[in-house]
């Protein structure tokens, strides 16, 4: 009998461990894998896709209450990548500065009444280069394969796959709840 006792509160602690992960890391989780376009790294203009690791799906346009994004099985190549004017060529940096498109709306920073606070526009102004991808070597060319994240520097965090009641299943990296090394739930949901 005491070896049952001695195994069960075993089980219940690494169980326990597991369950109590932190939101600093959720926060630093690697939840997106960028592909398509051409060659091995990330360059600016169209036909890239974000792929959502906690999600299992693309990231996609859907018109709907909050942000219009939402997700598809396959790739689409309908994401296009842009830095400012005179900001640099070639592949883009980890850490760099960018503005990105899905289908013809311009993705920024918003307050939404459902949802993640992200909004969208159909005309690309100096609000929009307001993206960065991290978890990635610093000042090198981000690799296309690789999961990284994807934050932005208005809203101060990374985006997330979360399940939301509402809106599209995007949540900011400290607003999540993650249980087993998934997210389980945006806690700021409406």
């Amino acid at each position: 009998m005491g070896w049952q006792r001695w195994m069960v509160s075993g089980v219940a602690a690494a169980m326990a461990t597991m369950g109590a992960t932190t939101v600093a890391e959720a926060g630093e989780a690697e939840g997106w894998i960028i592909s398509g376009g051409q060659g091995a790294a990330v360059t600016e203009g169209t036909g890239i896709n974000f792929y959502n690791m906690d999600q299992k799906g693309y990231l996609d346009y859907k018109d709907r209450w909050g942000a219009n994004l939402g997700w598809t099985k396959g790739p689409t190549g309908n994401i296009e990548i842009k830095r400012k004017p005179g900001a640099g060529t070639g592949p883009l940096k980890c850490g760099e500065l960018f503005a990105f498109k899905v289908d013809n709306e311009w993705i920024i920073y918003g307050k939404q009444n459902f949802g993640i606070n992200l909004t969208s526009r159909t005309k690309l102004d100096d609000n929009s280069y307001q993206w960065k991808i991290t978890k990635c070597a610093a000042g090198q060319a981000v690799q296309k394969g690789a999961p990284v994240s994807l934050t932005n520097t208005k809203g101060n965090d990374a985006v997330v796959g979360c399940k939301r009641p509402a809106g599209v299943n995007l949540a900011w990296s400290d607003d999540v709840e993650v249980k087993f090394g998934v997210c389980v739930r945006a806690k700021k949901s409406l």
